[in-house]
């Protein structure tokens, strides 16, 4: 477990990279522990590009765990498959991780995605007004080769907004059902 407060994302400190950082919130009618129990599954907050949907050009991505523990420092993800016949393959690392409060993961390695280069992902969770505060972030850096650049240039905020946007409004969804 990460402990003190998280440093800014390295993603973010090199000017020619096209790097960004995206937040979305949400209030949720749930207990902190609830919602941190919900985003800690990464089936939940992968599902958005497990499922064909625009967003994804019809695609969808699998993901397998590739750590001995599924939660936690160090829980390591690979997500991949096909969106519009090009190769998507990514793995990413939980780097930070304070119960009901914080989880912080990143890609490692050299990913291949198309409008995206590297990116971190963070999802804090306040308790507030009898409920919790869910606050998505993410930041990014645009791929590396010419046509990523001009692609992710005009898709990987749109793209980002979508992934945060989905992450809140699924959580909020199964976590105010129950």
């Amino acid at each position: 477990m990460s402990i003190g407060p998280r440093t800014p994302s390295t993603l973010l400190t090199d000017p020619l990279s096209g790097a960004a950082h995206l937040e979305e919130t949400v209030w949720i009618d749930a207990p902190a522990a609830a919602v941190f129990a919900w985003i800690d599954d990464q089936r939940n907050t992968g599902w958005h590009m497990s499922r064909p949907s625009l967003a994804m050009l019809g695609s969808a991505l699998h993901t397998e765990q590739l750590s001995p523990n599924p939660t936690g420092p160090g829980a390591t993800y690979r997500s991949h498959g096909r969106v519009l016949g090009l190769r998507v393959d990514f793995t990413a690392r939980v780097t930070r991780w304070l119960p009901d409060t914080e989880k912080v993961w990143q890609t490692i390695g050299d990913p291949r995605l198309i409008v995206l280069g590297s990116f971190e992902m963070q999802l804090t969770i306040k308790p507030e007004a009898g409920g919790s505060r869910l606050v998505t972030g993410i930041d990014y850096t645009l791929p590396k080769s010419r046509a990523g650049r001009l692609l992710g240039r005009l898709l990987s905020r749109p793209y980002s907004r979508w992934c945060l946007h989905r992450i809140c409004r699924d959580a909020k969804a199964a976590l105010e059902k129950r």
